[in-house]
């Protein structure tokens, strides 16, 4: 009986010990990593609504350096690109939570004071970037991404 009890609680640490908001972000993080298709860009004060198809702008998420690699293959006379919230290089990103959502946040690129670059939705394989939204407000002319991997 007592082997039982200790592999019932040895059982019980190792489901609950995992669950700290650190290894939440890490988990969001890594959820991130890898290559991401910049298929849609929409929004602005001018009203854009561009698509875009796999390899013309790449977003490279490392989870392990925490830094995204953008890549964009588009002809520089493509107006397009002169619309991309992030130019081609690479930016210092980060995870923060905030009432229930999870924000995106860019140094040296955020939309609002605290560097967000915007409210981030991760379903499957699609990831969705509101810049309207942040932990602390909204903004105004900006755009909503649609990214695919």
């Amino acid at each position: 009986m007592k082997t039982f009890r200790t592999i019932l609680l040895a059982t019980l640490l190792i489901l609950t010990g995992g669950c700290t908001e650190e290894n939440k972000t890490l988990s969001f993080s890594d959820k991130l990593n890898g290559s991401w298709n910049l298929s849609s860009l929409s929004g602005g004060f001018a009203g854009v609504d561009f698509d875009f198809s796999e390899g013309e702008v790449i977003w490279d998420y490392n989870s392990n350096t925490m830094m995204v690699s953008v890549t964009s293959n588009l002809d520089a006379d493509d107006m397009r690109s002169s619309f991309l919230p992030l130019q081609e290089g690479e930016y210092e990103f980060s995870i923060n939570e905030s009432g229930g959502n999870t924000f995106l946040v860019i140094d040296g690129a955020g939309i609002y004071e605290n560097n967000e670059f915007g409210k981030i939705d991760l379903n499957n394989s699609t990831l969705t970037i509101d810049q309207g939204q942040g932990s602390n407000g909204g903004a105004d002319d900006v755009y909503v991404l649609i990214l695919t991997k």
